[in-house]
C-alpha cells in the first residue's frame, strides 16, 4: 500500500508540476504551494472498506465495509442519511395479493428484499428494502463501497 500512496502523489505532483515548465521562479511558487495542498488532501479508504478483487462482480460477503467493532451499527465516515435522501419515492401501489411496491426514481419499481443504491461523495451507499408499506419504503443500511 505504501508504494501505492507514493505512486499516486508522484502522479499528483506531475500534473500540477506539469504546467510550470516554462516559468520563472517567482510564478513557481503559488503552483509549488497548491501541488502540496493537493498532496495532503489525497484520501485513503480504511482497510475494512477495500474489495477484494477476486470476488464476483457486484458481490460482497455480509458484514464487508464494516470495522470489526461496529458490526451492528454501519456508520463512521459515511453520510447515510444525506444518501438517504437522494432515494426519490414516485409512487406506492399494491398488487392482487396484497403485496405492496414501490416506484423510486432512477430504480424503477422495487419491493421486499430488493436492493437499491446511491453514489454521494465518491461512496455508492446500498440498503435492501425490508418493507414496502403504504407510506413508503422501510430501508436497511446494506453497505458502502468505493464509486466505481
Amino acid at each position: 500500500m505504501k508504494t501505492n500512496k507514493a505512486l499516486l502523489s508522484i502522479i499528483t505532483a506531475a500534473i500540477v508540476l506539469l504546467p510550470m515548465l516554462g516559468m520563472t521562479a517567482e510564478e513557481k511558487k503559488p503552483q509549488r504551494a497548491k501541488a502540496k495542498a493537493v498532496a495532503r488532501k489525497t484520501t485513503r479508504l480504511p482497510d475494512h472498506m477495500l474489495r477484494d478483487p477476486f470476488w464476483p462482480i457486484g458481490e460482497q460477503p455480509a458484514g464487508w465495509g464494516q470495522e470489526e467493532d461496529e458490526k451492528n451499527e454501519i456508520d463512521g465516515i459515511k453520510e447515510w442519511d444525506v444518501a438517504l435522501k437522494k432515494i426519490k419515492l414516485s409512487g406506492i401501489s399494491k398488487d392482487s395479493n396484497g403485496n405492496y411496491f414501490a416506484g423510486i426514481r432512477g430504480h424503477g419499481v422495487v419491493e421486499k428484499g430488493d436492493v437499491i443504491s446511491v453514489d454521494y461523495g465518491g461512496l455508492t451507499y446500498s440498503w435492501r428494502i425490508k418493507d414496502v408499506t403504504k407510506r413508503g419504503i422501510v430501508p436497511v443500511k446494506l453497505n458502502v463501497a468505493p464509486t466505481k
